[in-house]
């Protein structure tokens, strides 16, 4: 394990993530019924190696603010793939554009109406809807519609992908507190079919989805971690709105699965997945056999709770990295690829403290990816430049 501090941008937020169970519902988030994203007013702001106080000298605001009810679990990606969608870091404040619905749980960014430009869809888990905002402008966004899937889902993840061979981009969810998964296909003009619904069995609660190709049939499947049974969840896609019966398997898990992401890791042109466990300090890679079974999982040490995982190739070497957010320390987790299947010993980079969630993006337009991460307890955000992860 090596580890090393940053000396990179970080962004200070008011009261960031509350530091709690993701699973638990945040009290201060009880009486909201909408909140706001902060987009009208925009600054850019480069990657100049220092920090961002609260109170830059040219914009007389915080470079980055929000309401106490605006930000839950995940939401902050809004703001980041917002940036990377334009190639630099972005910030916006002080003028309400867009509400979403109350408690705001998961986003998933893409082109949902086909018009070039990153749009942003977000899980609202307590009014149980899902919230469309397209963008336009460079950045900004427009309220668009807010879908119902149906009443108690209490939603807690969304991803999107091209699931029926359309190229237009359809959405999936985890609806953790009706048992199942439900997947809207798109028209590919920012609306969507009505859901419908796979079931992932009763009390199995989804708390998390992955999606790729899982047996090599270039048709792009559905894997479901699974809360209370401590399951995953493989569902085979045929490219035609249909799915094959889920097959469920218990794959070694101690704790429940918490997070998932996918990736070719070992360049077999399938994609493997990759899993974080609820108090656990390792990270599972699982590789498919064609039939969307799994063999005997890899484990990889990580931090301590880790509580996101993003997957990139961050040092440019055309392999698939994994970066982990460990939420009980300061620090997150880099495990270099070496294309096989198999990683480097991570390399712990000091951050904020409590890093809650992280992605990867272009954000100062340089080529190379570069990582965001929140950090709940010290409350700001932190922009990690990946030029010297080589």
């Amino acid at each position: 394990m090596n580890e090393n501090s940053t000396d990179n941008n970080t962004i200070s937020v008011d009261n960031s993530f509350a530091a709690q169970h993701p699973h638990v519902d945040n009290e201060q988030c009880k009486n909201s019924t909408q909140n706001e994203f902060n987009s009208a007013k925009c600054a850019n702001v480069t990657n100049t190696k220092k920090k961002w106080s609260m109170t830059p000298t040219p914009l007389q605001s915080s470079p980055w603010s929000r309401h106490r009810s605006s930000i839950a679990a995940g939401a902050f990606a809004v703001f980041t793939i917002i940036a990377m969608s334009i190639g630099i870091l972005t910030v916006c404040f002080t003028s309400p554009k867009a509400t979403v619905g109350s408690y705001p749980f998961s986003v998933a960014i893409g082109d949902v109406n086909n018009d070039t430009l990153l749009d942003i869809v977000v899980a609202n888990s307590r009014s149980n809807d899902l919230s469309v905002l397209l963008q336009y402008n460079r950045g900004e966004v427009t309220y668009e519609m807010s879908l119902a899937p149906g009443g108690g889902s209490s939603l807690r993840c969304v991803v999107i992908g091209d699931l029926n061979n359309d190229t237009n981009l359809d959405i999936i969810l985890a609806n953790y507190g009706t048992n199942n998964i439900g997947v809207l296909f798109g028209y590919g003009n920012g609306s969507f079919e009505n859901q419908m619904m796979l079931s992932t069995g009763m009390n199995s609660h989804p708390i998390s989805i992955a999606v790729g190709d899982f047996n090599g049939d270039r048709v792009v499947d559905i894997a479901v971690a699974n809360l209370g049974t401590k399951h995953v969840d493989m569902m085979l896609g045929n490219g035609q709105e249909n799915f094959a019966i889920q097959t469920s398997y218990e794959i070694g898990f101690d704790r429940p699965p918490l997070v998932m992401a996918s990736g070719d890791f070992n360049n077999d042109a399938r994609s493997e997945i990759a899993v974080a466990y609820d108090g656990r300090d390792h990270v599972d890679i699982f590789v498919p056999y064609n039939s969307g079974s799994f063999e005997t999982e890899t484990r990889f040490s990580v931090g301590p709770f880790p509580r996101s995982v993003s997957i990139g190739d961050v040092n440019n070497d055309t392999r698939l990295d994994i970066i982990v957010a460990n939420w009980e320390s300061n620090y997150v987790s880099v495990l270099l690829g070496y294309g096989n299947g198999s990683f480097e010993t991570e390399t712990r980079y000091t951050v904020g403290s409590s890093p809650r969630s992280v992605a990867i993006g272009d954000v100062n337009n340089d080529t190379r990816l570069d990582i965001v991460i929140a950090n709940s307890r010290s409350s700001d955000l932190l922009v990690m430049s990946t030029t010297t992860l080589n």
